[in-house]
């Protein structure tokens, strides 16, 4: 059976790191000779730029006026692509799937009713430690694990045994991301900013673990003690967003008029630079009342971003922790210096790159997910700002140009699609007749039965005679059910599955659960794994009515 790669992941068109990862890995598995396809999540069936990717897309977002929408909405697990990863499974049929978003963005995929017709590579960001061992769990059921920097694979496989297959470090798209002087020229003298100013720039999402407070404090104390007036900082950031009020911090730090935004056009696309003016201002090129802070919903072409970056002089990652840290190897492939916290992915451009290292002061214990995250020394950082300041012209472009050597090296595509490709091929397809073309089976709950059981045993009843799926024993649902059904309580999931408590909104609102209550869960389960079966009976019966083999039951 040929080999049929399906990638759930954000649209590849998106101007975001996964959506750069997706059209860059998937360009180059179709040119390889895969027959590829997306399961495009936050995109609905009319956005126009679905006709410009030359491979099939699977659109997971329903219209806004449809009948399915609220119910796609309820659940953040169905945003993440569970709404139809399975009709696009049964429509495409793939051999391998694939993902390299975090562990609560596809862990759903492990428990589809078609877990056993395809092999599941997946590559976790495992972007701090230590991982929840849920997590560790999920990748152990993975066919092949990939991560994508040695700090990934070192934490992953100091928690647990998983079918490890090689780190896939993204790169840079070096058409438009390459060290150029006369390009830093002609980006000033386009966007109108002074050649001899000096600019520290950053491009981060605006979301919690991007620390733009510390960074704008830092900045500010800088300029305070300094007394420059011809340093600029530069934030390729949203707001609002899922982050900080920004304005607030620019008024509390004494900064707006030092620190550059972009803006773009909804209406005629003009992108332009501008000291923080509000969110939305009118556009000196068309006139309209529609410039936007370029964001995730209004982002910039490929070309833009880097002619923002080659408006800076020096680069900062300023965040707790990062999954790879894209904009980092962008910054240093256009010939940028560059600094970054010295934790979690950050570490790995220090030691392959040269990163200049922020000192972190301590690791911070995140409530939700148990993880550490970094605190930066501010005051290292301080010191840091000011030996880069200090540098002339020609030491920046000299230790840009060696950066940027550096990054081209150690990080590209190729590479990247290459680590992926191995995978692929060392796990072979199975047959058809064995998968996606094998015979439907309905399997009946058992009846719920009464008397005393202790939680343990009433788990075990509900795993191995109710859901019928005995490599689930001992597993996450298993745990979970034995916790819910000893305190009689449990968070509400707004997800067809009752598999973990990640993607309830609101950790407060337990509810009482009874071994009733459970049992309809755990059915409610196998009754949607049968549904799927009845629909792939649905399909090969077409099938075989169109071939005049025999019909299916």
């Amino acid at each position: 059976m040929s080999k049929r790669i399906l990638l759930v992941t954000e649209f590849s068109q998106l101007p975001t790191g996964y959506g750069v990862y997706s059209r860059e890995l998937l360009s180059r598995l179709q040119a390889f000779g895969y027959e590829v396809a997306e399961l495009a999540c936050y995109v609905s069936e009319d956005d126009e730029r679905i006709k410009e990717v030359p491979w099939k897309v699977y659109p997971n977002r329903p219209l806004e006026n449809s009948p399915e929408y609220a119910y796609y909405k309820a659940s953040p697990s169905f945003e993440l692509g569970e709404f139809s990863f399975n009709s696009v499974l049964l429509d495409f049929q793939p051999t391998h799937s694939c993902d390299f978003r975090d562990v609560w963005s596809l862990d759903y995929q492990d428990k589809s009713p078609f877990r056993k017709f395809f092999n599941w590579i997946i590559s976790p960001t495992n972007d701090a430690s230590p991982l929840n061992p849920d997590w560790i769990e999920t990748y152990g059921e993975a066919d092949a694990v990939l991560t994508y920097c040695e700090f990934g694979r070192d934490v992953m496989l100091e928690q647990g045994n998983v079918n490890f297959r090689g780190i896939a470090t993204p790169g840079a798209s070096h058409e438009f991301y390459r060290h150029d002087d006369t390009r830093k020229k002609i980006s000033r003298e386009k966007y109108g900013i002074e050649p001899e100013s000096y600019i520290m720039g950053t491009v981060m999402r605006n979301q919690p673990r991007k620390l733009f407070p510390d960074l704008l404090k830092t900045f500010s104390q800088y300029l305070k003690q300094s007394g420059r007036k011809d340093c600029f900082l530069y934030c390729h950031t949203a707001f609002p967003d899922l982050g900080w009020n920004i304005p607030e911090l620019l008024m509390t730090h004494e900064l707006s008029n030092r620190v550059y935004f972009t803006y773009k056009c909804r209406n005629c696309g003009d992108v332009t630079v501008k000291l923080f003016n509000d969110t939305l201002t009118h556009c000196t090129n068309c006139h309209q009342f529609g410039c936007n802070i370029a964001g995730v919903g209004n982002g910039l072409t490929t070309k833009e971003l880097a002619e923002i970056y080659n408006l800076f002089d020096f680069y900062v990652q300023y965040s707790t922790n990062e999954g790879l840290g894209i904009p980092l190897l962008e910054a240093a492939t256009c010939g940028l210096p560059i600094t970054c916290v010295n934790y979690s992915s950050m570490e790995s451009f220090v030691k392959n790159i040269g990163a200049v290292p922020i000192n972190v002061l301590h690791l911070n214990k995140e409530s939700e997910t148990g993880r550490n995250k970094a605190v930066p020394n501010n005051e290292h950082f301080l010191t840091i700002m000011y030996d880069f300041f200090s540098l002339s012209r020609s030491e920046l472009k000299q230790m840009g140009e060696d950066f940027a050597i550096r990054a081209k090296a150690h990080y590209n595509w190729d590479k990247c699609a290459q680590v992926w490709i191995d995978a692929i091929e060392s796990l072979p397809s199975k047959s058809y007749s064995s998968t996606w073309g094998s015979q439907p089976i309905a399997l009946d709950p058992a009846p719920l039965i009464e008397g005393p059981m202790t939680p343990s045993d009433q788990a075990t009843f509900l795993i191995k005679e109710v859901l019928r799926e005995p490599q689930f024993m001992y597993k996450a649902i298993w745990r979970r059910l034995v916790k819910d059904l000893t305190y009689r309580t449990t968070l509400p999931n707004s997800s067809v599955l009752y598999f973990h408590e990640d993607y309830s909104k609101d950790s407060l609102k337990h509810r009482s659960f009874s071994f009733k209550e459970a049992y309809e869960s755990v059915a409610n389960i196998r009754q949607h794994y049968n549904t799927w079966e009845h629909n792939r009976a649905i399909m090969l019966n077409r099938q075989a009515d169109l071939s005049g083999r025999q019909n299916y039951v």
